[in-house]
């Protein structure tokens, strides 16, 4: 309390509430009672949930992170495809991908905080982020283009999107290649990583069964 900064200030303060105190107790505390145990305030509520919060985050097995890896690596075959076979039908196929992509990979970034993973595989989930943020930019700029030379489908999404789908420009298939040749690098280094996290958590799980275990003949 502000007002009872200074000492003189509180012992002021505590001769006027004691009485009052007192009162309202029945008297005066015996001094056989004086001395008993406090009772510990309760914990707030995000206190209590805290611990079992940062448990669960520390005991997080890396689903999030399968599914994630999963469409990275159906992407990269999804851009290959296009390479060879442009048709709407994959293209919207390997649209679908990319948004399950991009929220797989928020899911995966929020699981992984406090989690035991180890630097590495929470930073390449951190370099498919931006891999998917980059992506995001150059479609927006490969519509703009192809929307600056047909102005004529400027209203008409489903028309752009078959257009941008059988384009066979150069450009075109070079960022399909790169884009296919990068979610196989990340979809790939990231399993590696996945599968030896994994097997980490198997040892520790499995730690604790053979420390426990009887000895055997000396």
């Amino acid at each position: 309390l502000k007002p009872l900064g200074r000492l003189r200030a509180a012992a002021a303060a505590l001769a006027r509430l004691r009485p009052l105190i007192e009162g309202a107790q029945g008297g005066p505390v015996a001094p056989e009672k004086a001395g008993t145990t406090p009772v510990a305030p309760r914990a707030s509520a995000a206190a209590a949930l805290r611990p079992a919060t940062e448990s669960r985050s520390r005991a997080y097995g890396g689903g999030a992170h399968a599914v994630l890896f999963a469409l990275v690596l159906l992407g990269s075959l999804g851009s290959f495809v296009q390479i060879y076979r442009p048709h709407i039908g994959i293209y919207l196929a390997d649209s679908i991908i990319t948004t399950g992509t991009l929220a797989a990979v928020v899911v995966a970034l929020v699981k992984q905080r406090g989690s035991r993973m180890g630097g590495g595989l929470q930073g390449l989930t951190w370099a498919v982020m931006a891999f998917l943020t980059l992506l995001m930019i150059v479609g927006s700029v490969e519509g703009f283009v192809l929307g600056v030379r047909n102005p004529e489908l400027a209203n008409n999404p489903w028309e752009t999107m078959k257009l941008v789908a059988v384009e066979k420009a150069t450009w075109r298939q070079a960022v399909l290649l790169v884009s296919g040749l990068w979610s196989a690098a990340l979809g790939l280094a990231g399993t590696m990583l996945l599968l030896g996290f994994w097997k980490s958590r198997k040892l520790q799980a499995a730690a604790p069964t053979h420390a426990g275990g009887t000895a055997g003949p000396s």
